[in-house]
C-alpha cells in the first residue's frame, strides 16, 4: 500500500517537474515579451498616424482623378492599386488579429502558471 503511494507520488513529481521547465521558460520570456509589446504599442501608434495619412492621401488622390475626368482625359492613374492596397491592409490586420490571439493565450498560460 505504503509502496503504491510512494510511486504515485512520484509520478506527479514528474509531471510537476515538467510543468517547471515550461512555466520557467515562460516567466523568463515575460520581460522580453514586455519589451516586444510596448515596442508594437508605439508602432501601433505610428502606424495609426500614417494610416491616417494614406486615407488623406487617397482622398487627394480621388478629388485629382475626379479633377482629371472632369477636364477631359488626360493620362489618369490606374485605380487598381487601391484595391490591392486595400488587400494588402486586409492581410496586415488578419496578422495583427492573429498576433494579439497568440499574446492572449500566452498571458493565459503565464497566470495559470504563477497561479500554481
Amino acid at each position: 500500500e505504503n509502496r503504491r503511494r510512494r510511486g504515485r507520488r512520484r509520478g506527479q513529481l514528474r509531471v510537476f517537474r515538467g510543468m517547471k521547465g515550461l512555466l520557467h521558460r515562460r516567466t523568463l520570456g515575460t520581460e522580453e515579451r514586455e519589451k516586444k509589446e510596448q515596442h508594437r504599442q508605439a508602432q501601433s501608434g505610428r502606424t495609426a498616424q500614417t494610416e491616417r495619412e494614406k486615407t488623406e492621401q487617397q482622398q487627394h488622390q480621388q478629388a485629382r482623378v475626379e479633377e482629371q475626368h472632369r477636364h477631359g482625359p488626360k493620362s489618369t492613374p490606374p485605380l487598381t492599386d487601391m484595391a490591392d492596397e486595400e488587400e494588402e491592409g486586409e492581410k496586415r490586420k488578419k496578422k495583427k488579429r492573429a498576433a494579439e490571439e497568440y499574446m492572449r493565450t500566452c498571458r493565459a498560460w503565464a497566470e495559470l502558471g504563477q497561479s500554481r
